[in-house]
């Protein structure tokens, strides 16, 4: 009925009369014959202009439906301003930057790995660790009994469009949460920025702080756990080292006690001193042995003795070199070198086993120190105004959305209308 109104409220003009029911007349035909007599002289006189200029009538038909496009565009542009304007809620932004440092690590070294291009890949590595983290549900859940979040996203003090509802699921709570936390990394300068928007700008200052106080935390402890797997790790070697080194000890003991010596290099030693000691008399006693024969009987009682003990000597000393060397067991030569490799072996193990010492030391301070911390360079900030909805710039941007869909629909509109005639 309101086609027909329009339809012919506006035939009225270029045919330059009022033959056809204009809105005026419609009206006094209603109070007159009701909704039903109005109706059936609209739809008479509809007939009446078809026949008589169907052209215009199909021209003033494409008209109302240009007309009632661009109304419904306008009343979509004032009932989003309305929105925008009126009702969306208003957001406060509070924001602090943190950088993650490594206390452990040389501060020329890392500006040696910068300028190589790895020097902040475990920092970056930190950084998208506690991001994961702080979008998690773990920390939802802290924040939700601290500042009971939950029951804020289902309050009024959000928007019919952005709160949350008794039908609403957990993750619809996670993702309207993640939607409020802001964070940002700067690759290049490596700082963080940690930032969460609320209705309140005291609650988004406070939850801002509390995130990082909880990042801080977090990040130690995951570094703790790293260090506590890596302290079990070199407790699992020590032992096994120690066990070596216990094993290397007690098979040198056994060959040590099969052997009946202490160090083969020592007896050596010694034998070779006893060795020189009788060479030396043998070369002495052979001197005074040509000397009596000089003027003396082979038969003679002293140069008889005297060649026995040459002879005792020679005997000595063959049995003496045999047992420094040569072929068989017993040899004092293999034996030194089965020695030498039992204390190499020994020497080796030991240097192993304080090795792992020291590193297991070093671990076990790992997992109680800070070994990174988080610098705060600049601390929540208490916001003045709100951030969102950022009014004037999506006024402007729905304008232009509006206008371009406009334009877009009516030209296709315009198109069908043509490919129809």
């Amino acid at each position: 009925m309101i086609k027909q109104l329009y339809i012919l409220s506006r035939a009225d003009g270029p045919l330059g009369n009022e033959k056809f029911r204009t809105v005026k007349k419609s009206y006094a035909r209603f109070r007159r014959f009701g909704y039903r007599g109005m109706r059936e002289r609209l739809e008479k006189e509809i007939r009446v202009l078809k026949e008589e200029n169907y052209l215009l009538y199909y021209r003033l038909s494409g008209s109302y439906g240009a007309a009632l496009l661009r109304l419904l565009f306008v009343f979509a542009f004032v009932a989003s301003m309305v929105y925008i304007l009126f009702i969306k809620s208003e957001l406060y932004l509070s924001n602090a930057s943190v950088i993650v440092k490594d206390i452990n690590k040389n501060p020329q070294e890392s500006m040696g790995l910068s300028l190589l291009g790895v020097g902040t890949s475990t920092q970056m590595q930190d950084a998208f660790v506690l991001e994961q983290y702080l979008g998690s549900y773990d920390v939802l859940d802290v924040l939700d009994r601290a500042f009971s979040l939950s029951e804020h996203y289902h309050s009024e003090a959000l928007d019919p469009f952005e709160r949350l509802y008794t039908s609403s699921r957990r993750e619809d709570l996670l993702e309207l949460y993640n939607k409020r936390l802001q964070i940002n990394y700067d690759e290049i300068s490596g700082i963080l920025t940690i930032g969460f928007l609320h209705t309140s700008a005291e609650k988004a200052q406070k939850i801002v702080a509390f995130l990082v106080a909880r990042a801080e935390t977090q990040l130690n402890h995951y570094n703790q756990l790293r260090a506590q797997k890596q302290l079990t790790f070199i407790e699992g070697e020590l032992e096994k080292s120690r066990e070596k080194l216990e094993a290397s000890i007690r098979e040198l003991e056994l060959f040590q006690n099969e052997n009946r010596l202490l160090d083969p290099a020592v007896e050596a030693q010694s034998t070779n001193a006893i060795i020189a000691n009788l060479e030396a008399s043998l070369v002495e006693k052979k001197a005074r042995y040509n000397q009596l024969l000089s003027y003396m009987n082979r038969e003679n009682i002293e140069v008889v003795q005297l060649d026995a003990e040459i002879r005792e000597i020679k005997k000595a000393l063959r049995q003496l070199r045999s047992s420094l060397s040569g072929k068989g067991e017993g040899k004092l030569n293999a034996t030194m070198v089965a020695y030498e490799k039992l204390i190499r072996q020994v020497d080796f193990d030991t240097e192993v086993y304080k090795q792992n010492l020291a590193q297991y030391e070093v671990a076990k301070v790992e997992t109680v120190k800070e070994a990174k911390t988080l610098t705060v360079l600049t601390q929540p900030n208490l916001p003045d105004d709100y951030a969102r909805p950022e009014k004037l710039r999506e006024s402007i941007t729905l304008f232009l959305v509006l206008l371009l869909g406009y334009g877009i629909v009516s030209l296709v509109l315009t198109i069908v209308r043509d490919h129809k005639d």
